[in-house]
């Protein structure tokens, strides 16, 4: 048996629906390094996000599959548990590169190489961590079998095992009485992706209010294939229309599909050269209730005439937890926001993208959270035509200080000379609401 690209898609996509389904109970678990209860939704937004990257791909090779939906995965990963499982599932991709139907045999090289990418991800690897739950059920499975489902069981059991056994190398999850909360995530999407062998089905749904939230334009106009950007909601004349059928006829139009129902309302995104056609198709699903298409190709010319023409020599992107302090921060320097923080880590899309928002030559890039340090710097190793030196705040306090003693006049080289003095003399302390009851270290914390 082995495992082709669409029951590799069912199978990451009911992952996806388990790991959703379990995103609280993680979060309760999350005890390390401080019990602030982010990783399930962590780790559940940066899957997600690797799910809406493949909802309508018709790649027939695993190998692609694999690769679409790691980049998903990697430009939505926010916290340390979720680029963690970005690079996890990169370095499985890159197991699987060059290969159509995967075998037991192959899958096994793939995983091991996740585990490779996932502690290459990370400085210094903490045992005891979803690092080890990944390490330990490859590495305690034996690839000796052709049944896909033998062995994807034997995966799960000893994930499960190595999962139990966490509290007994991180001693801060013994004394708080859990297991590792990252290592639960990864647990819960290898539980659904077998169940998903086994032959259970999960309709992966969206809502209208996240239809366009995760589209980027393609900022080069060379790279357009498809220039029209189109959207049509029509009302439905058959309320019992299957919406397979409506994606398959939509992917003969173009890429970048999304078609979804609500009721008797169907809403329809599609990157396409026949607008005409679409709304053609449309018109003969329902009456059209509204429509719209727009050139891509002539909007990212504009808007690197724009940008081009007014770049700065010097930007700063920084990182804040509410809009309150973000005035604060603007009033200081004029800064790029990322509103996020401690529980509500910004994906490496959003850290990206406000990089280039800010349009300079040169940026200064300020976490402000430990939790985003990994995710900034997988920002920065990808882009290339910004120069961009990330000073390593992991506070608020620690970034307005910095604004403060930010000087415009000066060079870039002589402003990051200043900063990371200027880290070197602050002390923070910082209060933040524990979850559940724990004890830490010996401090009971109510």
């Amino acid at each position: 048996m082995k495992i082709t690209a669409k029951k590799y898609s069912e199978m990451l996509m009911y992952g996806a629906e388990v790991l959703n389904g379990q995103k609280e109970e993680v979060n309760n678990l999350n005890v390390f390094p401080v019990p602030d209860g982010d990783t399930g939704s962590n780790m559940n937004m940066t899957f997600q996000a690797g799910v809406n990257s493949i909802l309508n791909n018709s790649n027939n090779e695993i190998a692609e599959l694999a690769k679409s939906f790691s980049k998903g995965l990697l430009m939505g990963a926010r916290g340390n548990s979720g680029v963690i499982l970005s690079q996890f599932f990169r370095g499985i991709a890159e197991g699987l590169e060059g290969i159509i139907e995967a075998s037991v045999v192959e899958f096994h090289k793939a995983l091991q190489q996740g585990v490779v990418r996932a502690y290459g991800s990370v400085i210094k690897a903490v045992e005891g961590t979803i690092l080890t739950v990944a390490r330990e059920m490859v590495e305690n499975t034996s690839d000796n079998t052709l049944d896909f489902e033998e062995y994807l069981t034997n995966i799960v059991k000893n994930a499960h095992i190595s999962l139990e056994n966490t509290p007994n190398i991180l001693p801060i999850l013994k004394e708080a009485n859990v297991v590792d909360s990252g290592g639960a995530g990864l647990v819960y999407i290898f539980e659904g992706m077998l169940a998903n062998l086994k032959g259970e089905k999960v309709e992966i749904k969206q809502n209208f209010e996240s239809f366009r939230q995760t589209e980027e334009h393609i900022l080069d106009p060379k790279k357009i294939i498809y220039r029209y950007c189109t959207e049509i909601l029509i009302k439905l004349k058959n309320t019992n229309s299957d919406i397979n059928v409506i994606r398959e006829k939509l992917i003969t139009f173009g890429d970048s599909i999304v078609a979804i129902i609500d009721e008797d309302i169907l809403k329809v995104h599609v990157h396409t050269e026949q607008p005409t056609k679409v709304f053609e198709y449309g018109s003969s699903l329902g009456e059209i209730i509204t429509l719209k298409s727009e050139n891509m190709r002539i909007q990212a010319e504009e808007e690197i005439i724009k940008k081009s023409e007014n770049k700065k020599d010097i930007g700063i992107v920084t990182v804040v937890s509410s809009a309150r302090l973000g005035d604060l921060f603007e009033k200081i320097q004029d800064v790029e926001l990322i509103i996020g923080g401690q529980t509500l880590n910004p994906s490496i899309e959003d850290i990206t993208k406000a990089i280039y928002n800010v349009n300079a030559k040169n940026v200064i890039l300020m976490p402000n959270n430990s939790n985003i340090m990994m995710a900034a710097n997988a920002a920065k190793e990808m882009i290339t035509d910004v120069n961009i030196e990330i000073i390593p705040t992991k506070h608020m306090t620690q970034a307005l200080e910095c604004l403060i003693n930010i000087d415009l006049e000066s060079t870039f080289e002589q402003n990051i000379m200043q900063l990371n003095d200027c880290l070197d003399n602050i002390v923070n302390i910082e209060i933040t609401h524990a979850i559940k009851d724990t004890s830490i270290e010996g401090v009971l914390i109510k």
